[in-house]
């Protein structure tokens, strides 16, 4: 009997867990359906929020992020120890150019000069990796996966895909794979609406004071900074 009440005890308590932590159900976004969980080099990732970047009327791409576990702030996100997954499904074509340009572009402007310096290296051996694909293509799905050195996530590396292809070498340091996330969390992220709908935030409370994201066509499409 009193290991019964036990078992149900602890049902309850897993419950609770449960409640407070739900798991977001996969998702269709502008057409583009996101999983519940992506598989990350070895580990299991939850889907904790996706969107869709529209530009001059038009949809760009749809974006979803993947973390160990549900976080709803950008701090939050950066620190969540464990694999994490971008994923970025083009909604029109796109030279790899323009694409390579404009996640460098989003990068650079949420960092001071010093950090970009650091950067700097990585910054261009990322340029590259991009410039690589030659154009992208409508329904083409970008992944941007941080895997991080074994449980204790001592460094890890960044490998970027493209339809489950990787181009160029892994680049190293949670500091540059946290910097490619800025793009969309960052402090002057693509678009803040965009930003609330990754972190499960209410888009109008996430809108600062502040001048809002740019949303002009010459350097908005397709990946906007």
């Amino acid at each position: 009997m009193r290991k019964m009440i036990c078992r149900v005890l602890s049902g309850i308590a897993l419950l609770g867990t449960f409640a407070l932590h739900p798991a977001l159900a996969g998702v269709t976004v502008a057409g583009v359906p996101f999983n519940a969980s992506e598989k990350v080099g070895a580990s299991e990732t939850a889907l904790n929020g996706a969107g869709v970047r529209g530009v001059m009327m038009l949809n760009a791409y749809a974006v979803g992020l993947y973390l160990p576990s549900k976080q709803t702030t950008a701090a939050e996100a950066y620190q969540a120890k464990g694999a994490k997954r971008i994923r970025v499904v083009l909604l029109m074509d796109a030279p790899a150019e323009r694409l390579a340009q404009s996640l460098v572009r989003g990068i650079e402007k949420n960092h001071g000069d010093e950090v970009r310096a650091k950067l700097q290296a990585r910054l261009d051996a990322f340029r590259a990796a991009v410039v690589s694909v030659g154009t992208a293509k409508v329904r083409d799905v970008a992944d941007f996966d941080w895997l991080p050195n074994g449980q204790n996530d001592q460094g890890g590396v960044m490998r970027f895909l493209l339809n489950g292809k990787q181009y160029g070498a892994d680049i190293e340091g949670e500091d540059f794979y946290q910097a490619v996330m800025s793009i969309w969390l960052g402090e002057r992220p693509t678009d803040r609406a965009l930003k609330a709908d990754l972190l499960g935030q209410d888009a109008a409370a996430a809108l600062p004071a502040a001048a809002p994201a740019e949303t002009s066509a010459a350097t908005a499409l397709p990946i906007a900074p």
